[in-house]
């Protein structure tokens, strides 16, 4: 994680940083990015986020929310995140990608990529397309410890920001 912080380039930190996030508050398998949303929005910040558990970006308004992302900040880092689910059992790890997030590609959907970095939470795994047992029990325990650590993560990179 450290490695990523510093990957940011400082300049990228003289603007707005957005964070969003991806997901609904209807499944416990989706809920990462608008729990992640929700606990950021509750610390003290500087991010712009987009994604709440009240007010989620869902495959519903995702390319509004893109849109107006970009419009309003057009210079800004994006970081964007989501729930993610593996081929082996890796619940409850993080990973952090250079790069757009290509959200819905799992389940065949595109939608705009976006992000300049991207983080993906395990929620659960399945080993094949058909199994869908990880609908059923995914445990909101494992969702809320990840996001408690990304946000603490976020937290790391928010120290790096200059104070204007």
């Amino acid at each position: 994680m450290n490695n990523w912080i510093s990957s940011i380039h400082p300049s990228f930190l003289s603007f707005p940083v957005v964070v969003m996030c991806i997901g609904t508050d209807k499944h416990i398998v989706d809920c990462y990015g608008p729990l992640v949303g929700t606990l950021l929005q509750q610390s003290n910040h500087k991010y712009i986020i987009f994604g709440t558990l009240t007010n989620p970006v869902t495959a519903f308004n995702i390319d509004d929310s893109i849109a107006l992302a970009k419009k309003m900040f057009p210079h800004s880092l994006i970081i964007c995140l989501d729930a993610a689910i593996s081929r082996t059992p890796k619940t409850g790890a993080l990973e952090i990608f250079k790069g757009p997030l290509k959200p819905g590609d799992a389940l065949g959907k595109k939608f705009t990529p976006i992000g300049d970095f991207h983080l993906k939470g395990f929620v659960n795994y399945s080993e094949t397309d058909q199994d869908i047992h990880f609908m059923n029990d995914t445990r909101l325990a494992v969702v809320y410890r990840m996001a408690q650590v990304t946000v603490h993560l976020l937290q790391l990179l928010h120290d790096k920001i200059p104070q204007h």
